[in-house]
This record gives structure tokens, C-alpha cells and sequence, in this order.
């Protein structure tokens, strides 16, 4: 069979066709080239990722996938950036005692709906186990000193869902990338409580040097809360606005019936830094040390990249000696050889996966025997992608020797949200 290439010999060749028509003719069958060579690309792609899927191939990004998280004092911050660590998000402090004028005060037309006409305390966090949260949706009375003496203020804390959204950009990056070892394993964001002031907006602008104490002993919150804290990562984010503007060109490819061309971009990075490109329509490429993305639109390239959302992100790794010194880190543990199995077909096989993680365990069973343990709700679980073709009602029931460790649930919610994303042929319950 002669391949396209040859045909362009034979036109060349043939004495009935007159130049114009040859040129049509060449034209048509290079395009026809480049799409047979593009479909036979994705094919070859297709084939090569099922392989990777029944015998999956070692990513080394995944071996240096090693994310902290950290609470640490507000006055700590210049110190844990020199050592790789930064704030996940920029939050308002809480203390005990705060000035009105250190409150976030939302005046009653505030373009954010959620926000509009309420006085914020800042952001604390609850020393206590997971289960134990809902034990504080309850009101609370703080006092407020003004020039005209003493007002009490009532208050609650509700959860605080911005930690959380960082997270799932960072486990979006990673997936990105191919990761696909735990990805991060942060009890603090599931903590973070944002202090709500009952009190008008109008009364908190009028009075901004009075003093608002919450009472935490009072309130019998002082062995609980954790105010003038902070939450940190081994995790640099740079913004758009602070990176170069990408190097770009056009791909000449021509798509024949589409007639369409793609827009190229790429950065110049590190081996641990990954570009996250906030878009649907876009196919994020590594080689080495660059990193390629394309835009498929029909619009003037200066208006497409200024348009794009990205950022990168930069973990650090040389900071075990600061880690150590924190009084609560948290790492996403895990043994990485022990997840080159791709599916489990045997019970030796899931012990060799719970191995994988400090967890210690008496056995396994395949029917419901034991209470399981209190793990995350879905509003708290980690951003995995779900499988919504490839459901099991098989349940694996891991029996788990309980600790008295505050963090508990979190582990046992860290290690099986990872084993129902990677494995869902099962649905792994932890119980004990």
C-alpha cells in the first residue's frame, strides 16, 4: 500500500492534469497526510496510556510529592518563609481582645452576597478531634467596651472553607501532572473556624476604637480555640500578575474540515514547580523542564493569554529540620513502592497497601462486622476525581486498633478517601 506521500509523486507524474489543478490536488492530500498523522498520534497515545494503566510506570515527580502543613504562631511567619514554607491564604487573625477597626466590617450593599452586612472576628482553629466540631455550633457572648461602657455581643464560629479550596487547586495541579500518590494531608483545614459577630454594621463603623474581648474562658473555648494562628505549607504560590508572560508561537499544524489553528504557550520551570492553567479547554504538557499549554480558539492571541487564568506553584523540600521543629505538622505519609499495584486481586494484596501507610490494623473483612469510624464528611474530603463508571457494592472493612490520638479520624479519613479514589472496585470502610 502506498503511503500519502507517494501520491504526490504520481500527480507530479500524470500527463492529464493541468498545474493548477496538481497544486489542488498536492494541497488536498497534505492535509490529508496531517490528519492521518495526528489520528494515528492519538491512537498511539490511546494505546500507550491503557499500557500504562495494566503496568504503570513510575512518575519520579511522585517520589518527591512530599506536602507539609503547619500551624504555627502569627509572629512565626518571616521565620517559616525563610525555611520554604508560606501562608496557604492570607486570612484576618483572630485574638482574644481586637479593636473594631481590626474587624471586617461588610457594609449592607457588599458585591459578595454571603458577606453583606455582617462583622467578622477572624479566623481560629479547634483543638480537638473531628468528631468533636459539631460540639461548638453553639451561640457565644463576647463584650464590648465602648466610651459608653459595656455591651454584650453574641457570636458563632462557622466553618472556614478557604483552606480547603487552596487545597483542591494544588490536588488539581497534581493530577495534572500524572501525580497520583496521596496528595495532601491537612486535619487544620478542617478545623478553621471564622468567628460571625451578631452585631450591625453601622453600630462597628460608629465605634472603631472600642474593644471587643470574646471570653474564651468564659465561654469554655480557652482550652479549644487557637487564636493568633496561622496555617502554612512548603507551598509557594505565584500569581499571574508576578510571572513573565509565556513564550508563545503558533502551531502551523492545519486541521483539515476545522481549519483551525492552536495556540502555544510554554514556561521554563524547575524540576518542583508546576504550572496550573485554569481552564477546560486546555492540554498541559511537561518535557523536562518546560511546560507547554494550548488555546483552540479562534481569537487573537494577545487577548487569549490575557485572558488565561494560571499560577505557579514551588514545593520546597529542604525543610525537614523547621518541619521537626513544629509542634503541629502534618505530611501526606505514604510507603511509594508499595502503590505499583494497579488493582487488588487478593487479600494479601490489601494488606500490602494498608502497609503502605502508618496505620496499624488487626485484619480485614468482607462483611459489615465492626462500628465504623467517624471520618469526613463530603463537604470535608479531600478533592479526589470520582469514578463514576467503575462503582463496586463489594466493601473492604479494614479493622482498625484505635489510639487516643486527637488526629485519629483524620488518618483514617487521609488513608481511605485515597484507597476509594486509586481502588474503587471497593468501597474501603475503616472500622474498629
Amino acid at each position: 500500500m502506498k503511503k500519502l506521500t507517494d501520491v504526490s509523486d504520481i500527480v507530479d507524474s500524470s500527463q492529464n492534469v493541468d498545474g493548477y489543478e496538481k497544486t489542488l490536488l498536492k494541497n488536498l492530500f497534505e492535509k490529508l497526510e496531517a490528519n492521518q498523522s495526528e489520528l494515528f498520534g492519538k491512537i498511539e497515545e490511546k494505546v500507550e496510556d491503557s499500557l500504562r494503566m495494566l503496568c504503570p510506570q513510575e512518575n519520579p515527580r511522585e517520589k518527591n510529592w512530599r506536602i507539609y502543613t503547619a500551624l504555627i504562631n502569627q509572629k512565626d511567619i518571616s521565620t517559616a518563609k525563610d525555611n520554604g514554607f508560606f501562608e496557604m491564604i492570607k486570612a484576618d487573625i483572630n485574638k482574644e481582645k481586637m479593636k473594631l477597626s481590626e474587624l471586617n466590617i461588610y457594609s449592607a450593599d457588599d458585591p459578595d452576597i454571603q458577606k453583606r452586612g455582617h462583622v467578622y472576628g477572624g479566623v481560629v482553629f479547634l483543638d480537638c478531634r473531628y468528631s468533636e466540631i459539631g460540639d461548638y455550633k453553639k451561640d457565644y457572648y463576647a463584650k464590648l467596651h465602648t466610651e459608653s461602657g459595656e455591651t454584650e455581643v453574641k457570636y458563632n464560629l462557622i466553618p472556614c472553607n478557604a483552606y480547603m479550596e487552596c487545597e483542591k487547586t494544588l490536588e488539581q495541579t497534581a493530577l495534572q501532572y500524572g501525580i497520583t500518590v496521596p496528595l495532601i494531608y491537612s486535619p487544620m483545614s478542617r478545623r478553621a473556624m471564622l468567628i460571625k459577630l451578631d452585631i450591625d454594621v453601622r453600630t462597628a463603623g460608629k465605634n472603631s476604637a472600642a474593644v471587643i474581648d470574646f471570653q474564651y474562658e468564659k465561654n469554655k473555648l480557652d482550652k479549644v480555640v487557637l487564636s493568633d494562628m496561622t496555617l502554612v505549607w512548603n507551598v509557594e504560590t505565584t500569581g499571574k500578575e508576578r510571572l513573565p508572560r509565556p513564550k508563545d508561537n503558533v502551531d502551523k499544524t492545519v486541521v483539515p474540515l476545522f481549519d483551525s489553528t492552536y495556540l502555544i504557550y510554554s514556561f521554563d520551570v524547575n524540576d518542583d514547580q508546576y504550572l496550573f492553567v485554569q481552564s477546560n479547554n486546555t492540554d498541559v504538557k511537561r518535557n523536562g523542564s518546560r511546560i507547554y499549554f494550548g488555546i483552540d480558539k479562534e481569537i487573537d492571541s494577545e487577548y487569549a493569554i490575557e485572558t488565561l487564568n494560571y499560577q505557579l506553584f514551588t514545593v520546597h523540600h529542604d525543610n525537614t529540620y523547621y518541619a521537626e521543629s513544629c509542634d503541629r505538622i502534618f505530611e501526606n505519609k505514604y510507603n511509594f513502592e508499595g502503590f505499583r499495584k494497579h488493582r487488588v486481586r487478593t487479600k494479601g494484596d490489601i494488606f500490602s497497601l494498608i502497609n503502605c501507610f502508618d496505620l496499624k490494623y488487626e485484619d480485614v473483612y468482607f462483611s459489615e462486622k465492626h462500628t465504623a469510624v467517624h471520618t469526613y464528611e463530603k463537604r470535608h474530603a479531600y478533592h479526589y476525581p470520582k469514578d463514576d463508571v467503575l462503582k463496586s457494592n463489594s466493601a473492604v472493612y479494614v479493622k482498625i486498633q484505635p489510639c487516643g490520638d486527637m488526629y485519629f479520624e483524620d488518618h483514617v479519613s487521609y488513608v481511605f478517601s485515597y484507597l476509594n479514589y486509586y481502588y474503587p472496585e471497593f468501597r474501603w470502610v475503616g472500622v474498629y
